[in-house]
């Protein structure tokens, strides 16, 4: 996909607007010079040497030695992934190959996704050039609730055939679905009262496909080559490079999704260049060797022993703040040094990915102290502390070191 904004098919966005209870004491950092981005992008948590947290759940899990996990679990981007029959997975050069995929159809790889409140998953993929021959297939399921109850949600399947590649939506408890077309995130075909095949994609160009798949009955096949484009049933072609399908009944969605499955038929590999999912409408992905586990409404970040790449992203889109509820800073319980990192990357003067913003709160022994950052905002900045929405306390001038120090359990949102 062109975009990592997630679409939603079914409702408009929700976005959850996490705000900090304005009776208790905050601490609020600001740069010396004015400098707005229009647009931050992206949010990255590191954690060092201790739990990391997101959204007001704490990790205690020890760290593991390797991406490998002791009970036979390959950890990618973050994620629990099993095999299925008798595939192999390996983790190697920042991407996830899935092989010794035979003929019965079975093998392949299952994501945990738990038991939180995700509601999309996405996987990018590379496959060798001609690997979807006739004969072969792929398939992608989602499991999650419905009515309380574990089900099949849905699932897309790539046919390969003389003709070309089919792509079939398979949505439960109802054959029908719409099927709309993108071409640059634009939609630029629909049409409602489908069933069956979708349409048909040139294997030539299949050698990067993309899958988002929703707990809400919806499928999306990306990465499609907008010059063979889409090829409907009836032989008209459309030039997009994005295919969705929505099913048309309430009994398809779920409450959020709890595994994806892959699996393939006849293909030599799968390399899985990189996968994420969708929380509070917000696409994460996760970076190092950190390991993910949806709980509730938040997320246990374990594995974080002092590499300073493991931690997530989070992709904000066009948000213009964000916050994140912490919890398990206690220094009585963390071991010393425990600290986190939140930095912020958006558009400054029209270039992407410049950073914004950053806040290191850091455990030093009986207290947990904080530092800011505003690296393109002049070499110094300014911290007030409020109560009650009042201001208590300033100082100004502050150019490194720890702007303010406080007990650990008294942190509970950074924004």
């Amino acid at each position: 996909m062109s975009s990592s904004v997630p679409k939603d098919p079914v409702l408009p966005f929700l976005y959850k607007s996490h705000r900090g209870d304005p009776s208790g004491c905050s601490v609020v950092a600001r740069p010396s010079r004015s400098c707005i981005p229009r647009i931050p992008i992206l949010l990255m948590l590191i954690g060092l040497l201790g739990p990391g947290l997101v959204r007001g759940q704490a990790s205690r899990m020890p760290p593991a030695p390797s991406i490998a996990d002791p009970l036979g679990l390959v950890y990618f981007e973050g994620l629990p992934c099993s095999e299925l029959g008798k595939a192999i997975l390996e983790v190697d050069a920042g991407q996830l190959t899935v092989s010794n995929l035979g003929t019965s159809g079975d093998d392949g790889m299952r994501v945990d996704l738990g038991s939180g409140s995700i509601s999309s998953f996405k996987a990018e993929m590379t496959l060798e050039a001609g690997a979807l021959s006739s004969g072969t297939e792929m398939s992608w399921d989602a499991y999650g609730h419905i009515s309380g109850l574990p089900r099949r949600l849905s699932g897309l399947h790539l046919r390969a055939g003389a003709g070309g590649i089919d792509v079939v939506p398979d949505f439960e408890g109802t054959s029908k679905y719409r099927l709309v077309l993108f071409h640059n995130d634009a939609p630029v075909w629909r049409a409602n009262g489908r069933s069956g095949i979708a349409g048909q994609v040139d294997p030539a160009s299949a050698t990067a496909p993309e899958i988002q798949i929703w707990s809400q009955g919806v499928v999306l096949l990306g990465g499609i080559d907008p010059v063979s484009g889409f090829e409907l049933p009836d032989g008209q072609v459309i030039q997009a490079d994005e295919a969705m399908m929505v099913a048309e009944t309430s009994e398809a969605l779920g409450v959020h999704l709890s595994a994806v499955e892959l699996t393939a038929l006849g293909l030599p590999r799968i390399q899985i260049r990189g996968q994420s999912f969708v929380l509070d409408c917000c696409s994460h992905r996760g970076t190092g060797q950190v390991q993910i586990s949806p709980s509730g409404t938040g997320l246990e970040l374990g594995n974080l022993s002092g590499r300073t790449e493991d931690g997530l992203d989070v992709d904000l889109g066009a948000a213009e703040s964000s916050s994140i509820f912490v919890s398990g800073l206690d220094p009585l319980l963390s071991p010393g040094g425990t600290a986190l990192n939140v930095k912020v990357s958006g558009s400054i003067g029209g270039v992407d990915r410049q950073p914004v913003a950053g806040v290191r709160v850091e455990d030093v022994g009986i207290e947990v102290t904080a530092a800011f950052e505003f690296p393109n905002a002049g070499g110094t900045y300014s911290v007030e502390v409020l109560e009650d929405g009042e201001v208590v306390g300033a100082i100004s001038g502050i150019s490194n070191g720890p702007a303010a120090s406080f007990v650990a359990d008294a942190l509970t949102y950074i924004q």
